[in-house]
């Protein structure tokens, strides 16, 4: 196997409710609105986005929705630079699997209308976490370019198109219980130790590398241009279409493609 500089690791794979262990969750996308707010803003958002998890890059399955609770500042004119945003996200595994990434970015209208806008952001993140004999460390670095177009703008009600391009700079390492095949599995912790028992195959694999995703979406926002302390509230349809690792026996291979869906509700409030 080729060393490269550290990353994926570790388990089982499974499908969402199997039961298998699943480790190391990985957003495709930051899930963040392009539109500024236009007047200082903090938003809060909690749901799902398109993304996979590192243990199933030791297995055939790939990719489902990660979930996460996010809030995102926009000053606005208490910096005097309109536009720029930071905030944290909770990535939300299985099992205590969680980890906190910071998040900077920019975002402006592109027309004087106000229906196209363009949001530029950047997170970076350290992971790890063991669970039934798996483990993994990983780091990550994404940058993302999302293009927001809002074909009519209300007060009241407003409808999003969106569209945009994210890479993702990924490296770990991580231990695992394989299969005959060299795939992942759930390791035996059940067996009782009086009980002789042949030891369990196991893999410890390192990859990195860059992986590419597309993503997309529509979003209704709600009361966004109300003169109000309530900036209004938006839910989103989100789907990326991306790049994720792939190990057998501990080695890596060539990047899979995977697709995924996922749904997100965002609260704003702030200055008038």
């Amino acid at each position: 196997m080729t060393r490269k500089t550290p990353l994926l690791a570790a388990m089982v794979a499974g499908a969402l409710g199997t039961g298998c262990t699943s480790l190391g969750p990985m957003p495709a996308t930051a899930g963040i609105s392009a539109v500024p707010a236009g007047r200082p803003d903090v938003a809060l958002q909690f749901g799902a986005v398109p993304g996979f998890r590192l243990s199933e890059a030791t297995e055939s399955s790939g990719g489902r929705p990660q979930f996460q609770g996010a809030a995102v500042v926009e000053p606005d004119r208490w910096i005097g630079v309109p536009g720029v945003i930071a905030g944290v996200r909770s990535v939300r595994g299985e099992g205590g699997d969680s980890y906190a990434e910071p998040m900077l970015g920019y975002r402006a209208h592109l027309d004087r209308g106000r229906h196209f806008s363009l949001l530029g952001v950047g997170s970076a993140a350290k992971a790890g976490h063991s669970d039934r004999g798996a483990s993994y460390e990983a780091t990550r670095g994404s940058g993302e370019v999302l293009l927001d177009v809002n074909p009519h703008s209300s007060a009241i009600v407003e409808l999003h198109l969106m569209a945009g391009a994210g890479a993702m700079a990924l490296s770990g390492t991580g231990t695992y219980c394989v299969r005959s095949d060299g795939r992942g599995t759930d390791c035996d912790t059940t067996t009782p130790s009086s009980q002789p028992t042949t030891p369990q195959p196991t893999a410890r694999g390192s990859v990195g590398g860059m992986y590419m995703a597309l993503n997309g979406g529509i979003a209704l926002d709600v009361a966004r241009g109300l003169n109000s302390w309530f900036h209004g509230g938006r839910v989103a349809l989100l789907a990326a279409h991306g790049q994720m690792p792939t190990v057998v026996w501990g080695a890596e291979g060539p990047p899979r493609a995977y697709t995924t869906v996922g749904l997100t509700i965002t609260l704003a409030a702030g200055a008038r």
